[in-house]
């Protein structure tokens, strides 16, 4: 799973997901096009499933990559607890929207 940082590296590892942190994808960065080409080559060759953006995630750039990859846009997951009052709020957010994107098994 593609995330903006690597926040989530002890989720997917618990649960055996693999991290795939994608720098260049939130509203401070913008990537070149030789850096955005490498950033989608390097997606499509670790078989990325689905991006998980932050609620400051760059649309533009979102919408390139998902174009250009097929790679599904889920919803945001939440690293800070900023939209939710409590852990447990935010870990079953973030449970529900990977579940959905990536599908119950």
């Amino acid at each position: 799973m593609a995330t903006a940082h690597d926040a989530f590296g002890y989720f997917c590892k618990d649960y055996g997901f693999t991290a795939f942190p994608v720098q260049g994808i939130n509203r401070e960065q913008h990537p070149n096009t030789a850096e955005l080409g490498e950033l989608i080559d390097d997606l499509k060759k670790h078989q990325v499933a689905a991006i998980f953006p932050e609620k400051e995630s760059n649309p533009k750039i979102l919408s390139t990559i998902t174009k250009d990859t097929g790679i599904k846009l889920a919803h945001a997951l939440i690293a800070d607890g900023t939209t939710v009052d409590t852990y447990a709020e935010m870990v079953k957010h973030n449970v529900n929207a990977i579940v959905e994107a990536l599908g119950a098994k």
